[in-house]
């Protein structure tokens, strides 16, 4: 039976999640704080967490943040936002969640929302593609966040490619150089994932050549995560003014 963690200070909102999910037949842990969360999120593992972004003692973003950079059981459990505020889908999603669900929000739509991210793989140690407060600490500046992200996604639509013909070749020192040159645009772009998967093929491609690289794969597939994890955020910007 999945685990959920529903972090909520509202009492009703609570009752609503622990009678829908159990309905749903997923077990339910609720916190009212964020205190609270990120002591249920440092001992247990849940398949999922479920943060209403306005808490009265720390935003969801800043608690996610703290969640992910502690040491918990949970501390790379995917991430849901619940929210009854217009407009934070981008800013929510650029902080690590990876949906955004409205409030109040029906049965049947929660269902299918949580089916998506319960099948398959199981949500448990899902690392974030993207992290807003790397980006914002190498640009210094949260405005270039989002074109210098556009351009990684343009660059990395290519390296599927690229990669294939360098491993063909058995071309190591290509593919160190063209490593060394995405992790750099991969820092810029607090694309944390990508960055970890450049680093794993790197330490394979040691043993002086490509062939039998486990790394390779996993990179290929951060490549294409990074990528959607992008256009997430772009399709939930407002659309630009003309006036």
């Amino acid at each position: 039976m999945p685990r959920l963690l529903v972090v909520d200070d509202n009492a009703l909102s609570l009752h609503f999640f622990g009678e829908a999910l159990a309905a749903l037949g997923i077990e339910c842990a609720t916190a009212a704080s964020a205190g609270e969360a990120i002591e249920r999120a440092a001992i247990s593992t849940y398949d999922l967490l479920l943060i209403d972004a306005h808490l009265p003692d720390m935003h969801g973003a800043e608690l996610l943040q703290r969640i992910r950079n502690g040491d918990g059981a949970s501390r790379w459990v995917t991430a849901l936002a619940t929210t009854a505020a217009t407009g934070a889908d981008a800013a929510l999603l650029a902080a690590g969640f990876v949906d955004v669900l409205p409030k109040p929000i029906g049965i049947e739509v929660l269902r299918a929302r949580l089916h998506a991210h319960l099948s398959g793989a199981s949500g448990r140690d899902v690392r974030p593609c993207l992290d807003m407060q790397r980006a914002q600490a190498a640009l210094g500046d949260a405005r270039f966040i989002a074109p210098l992200r556009e351009l990684l996604s343009r660059e990395l639509e290519g390296v599927p490619r690229e990669f294939a013909a360098l491993a063909a070749r058995d071309d190591v020192v290509g593919m160190r150089d063209r490593l060394h040159r995405l992790a750099a645009s991969a820092g810029l772009c607090g694309a944390v994932a990508l960055g970890t998967a450049i680093g794993e093929l790197q330490s394979e491609l040691a043993a002086g050549t490509t062939s039998g690289c486990r790394a390779l794969p996993e990179f290929l597939d951060a490549c294409a995560q990074t990528r959607d994890a992008i256009a997430r955020i772009s399709d939930s910007l407002p659309p630009a003014s003309t006036t």
